[in-house]
């Protein structure tokens, strides 16, 4: 093997793996945000994206009511959506229960992103009972809304 080929091996050797997970955990994924879609719309929500936290390094904050703002967080994997390219970045596109969360999209439906409700994270103990569209959709699971990974 000539000398100039065995950086490229090694370069090679440490970026395969992590491909192959990355691709594993997408995989994993898609199920659960095929789920929700399936079960709810897409609706365009009013959209700020509020300074970052510790835990909470790209949340997004969406108004499902007037007064009425919801805390939203990606999940498995930390992604900041304010820097995708939307030509429209105080509008997002949301399918899910805002109460548990769901899939966000930037207007235009690429990059569709899953995404938890901080107060599932704060255990809130206002949270509603979950109904059964949440139930179908994965993230209820007796009445209660669950937090999962995947």
């Amino acid at each position: 093997m000539p000398d100039t080929v065995i950086p490229l091996y090694g370069v090679t050797l440490l970026v395969c793996p992590l491909l192959v997970l990355i691709t594993v955990l997408a995989l994993a994924h898609a199920p659960r945000i095929a789920r929700i879609l399936q079960s709810y719309p897409w609706h365009a929500y009013p959209c700020t994206y509020p300074p970052a936290a510790q835990r909470r390094a790209f949340a997004v904050a969406i108004t499902v009511a007037p007064g009425q703002e919801v805390r939203l967080q990606t999940t498995p994997y930390r992604h900041n959506l304010q820097h995708k390219h939307d030509p429209h970045p105080g509008v997002i596109w949301f399918a899910g229960d805002p109460h548990s969360g769901g899939v966000v999209s930037p207007v235009g439906g690429h990059a569709p992103l899953r995404v938890a409700a901080t107060a599932l994270w704060d255990r809130d103990p206002q949270l509603p009972p979950a109904d059964a569209v949440a139930e179908r959709a994965g993230l209820a699971k007796d009445g209660r809304y669950v937090r999962r990974w995947f």
